[in-house]
């Protein structure tokens, strides 16, 4: 049913201390008796206005609609006084927690680099966004970054003469690719392929009339969920907003904020 990481356990701590925070400010700086003031007042006038529309008075409709108005922005504006002492930890917190968590899952500076097959002659080379290094028989792909579970396919295309017999191993391919911390991962295809976030998988080459062909299958294993529940998966941001929600709830209740 609730499932949490260990990320997850840390922004709930993390949401539920802003919650705190946030409702004592509330309590010490509201006047609690101007807040029932107000919306008694506002009940009131609602009442009222429901009067004026079933009798069709639209100068007692106006006037009460204007009244209405004049105690929401009144109750908005006295309701907004706790922020200019969350409004900074706030904008600290998110963003310590955005640097942190919202990365979670993406790779950098992705590489993938492809040996062509030794000993194989070809007239050209189609690799799609690929760049080829001529001297050094080499066809390369690079992104900047990687999101979690994104996955795609890289085709290598060689215009040869004949029908060469190339393995999967006769064209190793080198991955690299750096995590958010700033450390880097890289690993060399075999065979069986590599274990790794970022998973690799080359096809076996076949031949089609004038043309060598396989295909590259990449997929960014990582993941930015911190919590599911019921099934599903919640962001570092929509966990510390449930959290934050819930916990709000309890603390106004008890503190009388509501």
């Amino acid at each position: 049913m609730l499932e949490i990481t260990t990320a997850g356990q840390v922004i709930g701590v993390i949401s539920a201390g802003m919650a705190l925070m946030s409702s004592l400010v509330r309590h010490a700086v509201l006047d609690k008796d101007k807040l029932k003031s107000q919306k008694l007042k506002l009940k009131e006038k609602q009442s009222l206005m429901k009067e004026a529309q079933k009798s069709k008075d639209m100068k007692a409709m106006q006037k009460h609609q204007k009244e209405m108005m004049d105690l929401s922005m009144e109750q908005m504006r006295h309701g907004m006084k706790p922020m200019i002492f969350t409004i900074i930890p706030f904008i600290l917190v998110f963003g310590w927690l955005r640097g942190t968590y919202g990365v979670a899952g993406y790779i950098y500076n992705v590489s993938v680099t492809d040996s062509l097959p030794p000993g194989i002659e070809f007239s050209g080379v189609e690799a799609g966004d690929g760049n080829y290094v001529k001297p050094t028989r080499q066809v390369s792909w690079e992104w900047e970054e990687i999101k979690p579970g994104e996955k795609g396919e890289l085709s290598v295309n060689l215009i040869v003469d004949g029908s060469p017999e190339v393995g999967v191993s006769d064209t190793p391919t080198e991955v690299e690719y750096v995590f958010p911390n700033g450390t880097g991962a890289s690993y060399m295809l075999g065979v069986n392929g590599g274990s790794s976030q970022l998973e690799v998988v080359k096809t076996q080459p076949e031949t089609q009339g004038n043309k060598l062909t396989y295909n590259i299958l990449y997929e960014n294993t990582g993941s930015g969920t911190v919590a599911s529940l019921f099934g599903f998966n919640l962001s570092w941001f929509w966990w510390y907003f449930l959290c934050s929600v819930l916990v709000s709830m309890i603390l106004n209740k008890a503190l009388g904020l509501t």
